[in-house]
């Protein structure tokens, strides 16, 4: 459970500082609930590694969420085409993220909408420099 609400925390931390306009500490954040996920995925211990799933227990965390915001994030931030691509495999890890949650009967709230709003047309487009865009 502590590392579940570790996770939220630094979820809400990057939506505070995404809300204050600094994505760039919001992004680090981000990245640490997703550290503290791939910690469970690659720990030794099956009581962390194995933890049980109840279908609509809200106790299952796949990372979907913060996969999401660090792509929203680094998309804000890109200012290059590397920079976009990252963000296009944030969006590709959530959405896998969400097809497992939906596997374990969590997350069947969300339909995945989200993840076909906000995307280039093509990957090739042009990346302005943050101040052009607004």
């Amino acid at each position: 459970m502590d590392r579940q609400l570790s996770h939220v925390k630094y979820l809400v931390l990057a939506v505070a500082f995404a809300r204050a306009n600094k994505w760039a500490v919001a992004l680090s954040h981000a990245k640490r609930a997703l550290a503290i996920i791939n910690r469970s995925k690659n720990s030794t211990l099956a009581e962390i590694r194995n933890i049980p799933v109840k279908a609509n227990s809200g106790s299952h965390i796949t990372g979907r969420e913060a996969y999401y915001f660090c792509a929203v994030a680094t998309r804000i931030l890109a200012t290059n085409q590397r920079r976009l691509d990252t963000a296009i495999r944030y969006s590709e890890d959530a959405k896998l993220a969400l097809v497992r949650d939906h596997k374990e009967g969590t997350g069947n709230k969300s339909n995945g909408l989200k993840f076909f709003c906000g995307r280039p047309r093509d990957r090739t487009q042009q990346i302005l420099p943050r101040k052009e865009q607004r």
